[in-house]
């Protein structure tokens, strides 16, 4: 989820709804809130074995690399792979302590297609192969 609008995250560590005051700004607007729903944090809590919080960078440099694989996502869509590549690039000790591999197999759900034309182009450029089909 963005960092600036952790709601889950900050729920998981008080193990109830937690407001994240704004305002939030990221490009994963489908994500952009500011308390996560009662109804679904004892699933989540129940369900999920780590949280993490990026920044918009790290959604800005996964969805070139989906759309060179034929995979159209939008910032929110996003979200799930650039979690796993920030953790591994950048926090390596978590990486390490969640006990996961150097190259491991995941499935992310992409939860969301292009919604933002604009933002889409500015992200991808003009870069060969980037635009996806």
């Amino acid at each position: 989820e963005p960092a600036d609008a952790a709601c889950a995250l900050a729920a998981a560590r008080a193990r109830s709804p937690v407001e994240v005051r704004g305002p939030h700004r990221s490009v994963m607007v489908g994500l952009n809130c500011g308390v996560v729903s009662e109804i679904a944090l004892p699933a989540l809590l129940g369900g999920v074995s780590a949280f993490c919080a990026i920044d918009d960078r790290a959604v800005e440099t996964v969805i070139p690399w989906l759309a060179q694989d034929g995979i159209a996502c939008g910032e929110t869509g996003a979200a799930g792979v650039a979690g796993l590549w920030a953790v591994r690039e950048r926090r390596p000790e978590i990486w390490s302590q969640l006990g996961l591999p150097p190259r491991p197999v995941a499935l992310a759900l992409c939860t969301e297609g292009p919604t933002d034309p604009e933002s889409l182009r500015r992200i991808l450029g003009d870069a060969p192969g980037a635009q996806p089909a």
